[in-house]
């Protein structure tokens, strides 16, 4: 439920939950995100967002155990310190028709969905 720091990443994907994201000099990434509070990118481009996608047995006491609130994320209140003027250049929030898998943990398959 800490800090998490991606930095020089291209063409990736993540699923994390956290309790502050930030990127440096990344590109092309995809995130599906649970944050506290709002994730920062600075020097990034092409950073496409979307909720949370993750699930396993015990996830919800997980999350509760790491101080985040399953009901409250910021995944999508975005701030980039390369765009003043907010115009979202850098970053975009998924579509409902772009592709949002679950994602599960190894062996976990079975009971996530």
């Amino acid at each position: 439920s800490e800090s998490i720091f991606i930095r020089n990443c291209k063409n990736c994907t993540f699923t994390i939950a956290c309790k502050q994201l930030r990127t440096r000099d990344c590109e092309n990434c995809t995130l599906y995100l649970h944050c506290k509070t709002e994730p920062i990118i600075e020097t990034s481009s092409g950073m496409r967002f979307a909720s949370f996608n993750g699930a396993y047995p015990g996830h919800h006491k997980a999350m509760i155990a790491a101080n985040l609130k399953p009901r409250e994320n910021n995944w999508h209140k975005v701030y980039d310190f390369n765009d003043p003027n907010k115009t979202g250049k850098n970053w975009s929030i998924f579509q409902k028709d772009e592709d949002m898998s679950l994602w599960c943990q190894v062996g976990d398959a079975e009971s996530c969905v």
